[in-house]
């Protein structure tokens, strides 16, 4: 029979042979050289000379010239955030995976080695340590990813990043580095300094991290979780009868609500056009009018706040408003 010491050779050859193979290389095409962080990269003598002339334009005043600038500075940066993210989120990808295969195969080679080696001292060494090697994986996975998977975590920080990307190329495109006014509308228009563009280039980098995904996740099931308790609550309080004529006049507005709803969302554009004038009119008749261009989830969210208010069930319930809308329904084709 083979000594303890000849099993414990040949795991930790396997373990080390893994660990060098190239099957993690193949996670990214190779890069173009034109995509290389040499070429996208700002270097600080470089932005501190674009900031010292984007403050000498402000002075001077030179609005277009400030402006140009804080372009310049603003989308320069965001090349070198958006760089330095493809190369961690493909690092992301690769180091998680690489651990959890090599965790995975060293607790192998240890649960095989404890089974097989007969000196009990031995046995009880190698015991240990793949119940320390497990407590510590899970350790790690639990404190700095909080059992999350890495596509759910890239996801989110993709979507977080691409929506302060939207904001900010919004507000450099609509927003002068000084308040101005809207010609057509006469409206005023806020400022988008360099400084307060920096605050939400800033953001854009925190949001391509660990942390900022996990808080967004929580942030995000939280809030979910509300809207779904609000939603059922509303429900509730809009849809619970206090008799039977009750019950079947709010079964009637459903079915009628679902109806128009359903010929709104149809491929008819002449019903559809009609069944948005019938939800408008009921808004009319119970003297909640909508908007112009109100959408078609508008209209409907406005009916069912109205029944909402309109409820039996409802401690404020106004019963006026309940008489009305009971005839609005009653009076459609």
């Amino acid at each position: 029979m083979s000594s303890p010491m000849t099993y414990l050779r040949t795991l930790t050859p396997l373990v080390l042979l893994l660990s060098l193979t190239g099957c993690f290389h193949t996670m990214a095409p190779t890069q173009p050289k034109i995509l290389s962080p040499a070429m996208t990269s700002y270097p600080a003598s470089e932005y501190k000379k674009d900031v010292d002339d984007y403050r000498a334009a402000i002075k001077r005043p030179d609005y277009v010239a400030a402006r140009a600038l804080r372009d310049q500075i603003v989308y320069r940066t965001l090349a070198d955030i958006e760089s330095a993210y493809g190369r961690f989120e493909v690092r992301l990808t690769t180091d998680r995976a690489r651990e959890s295969v090599l965790a995975d195969t060293a607790e192998l080679g240890l649960s095989a080695a404890s089974t097989v080696v007969a000196a009990s001292d031995v046995k009880d060494i190698l015991t240990a340590s793949l119940s320390g090697l497990q407590g510590t994986q899970l350790s790690f996975d639990k404190n700095f990813f909080r059992e999350k998977t890495t596509e759910s975590l890239i996801s989110q920080m993709r979507a977080d990043r691409k929506n302060l990307e939207a904001q900010i190329i919004s507000r450099l495109a609509t927003q002068d580095v000084i308040p101005t006014t809207d010609k057509a509308t006469n409206a005023a228009i806020a400022a988008y300094s360099l400084d307060a563009a920096w605050i939400d280039v800033t953001q854009y980098y925190y949001a391509g991290t660990i942390p900022s995904a996990l808080v967004s996740i929580a942030t995000t099931t939280g809030n979910n979780a509300t809207n779904a308790a609000n939603t059922l609550t509303k429900t509730v309080l809009s849809l619970k009868p206090a008799t039977a004529a009750q019950a079947k006049s709010a079964q009637e507005i459903t079915k009628k609500l679902n109806s128009l709803y359903n010929t709104a969302k149809g491929t008819d554009t002449q019903a559809a056009a009609n069944a948005i004038t019938s939800l408008r009119g009921i808004l009319t008749a119970i003297d909640r009018p909508a908007a112009d261009g109100a959408s078609l989830e508008t209209l409907m969210e406005a009916i069912s706040q109205a029944r909402q208010d309109a409820s039996v069930t409802n401690p404020n319930q106004d019963a006026t408003l309940a008489a009305k809308l009971e005839a609005a329904f009653a009076n459609l084709k």
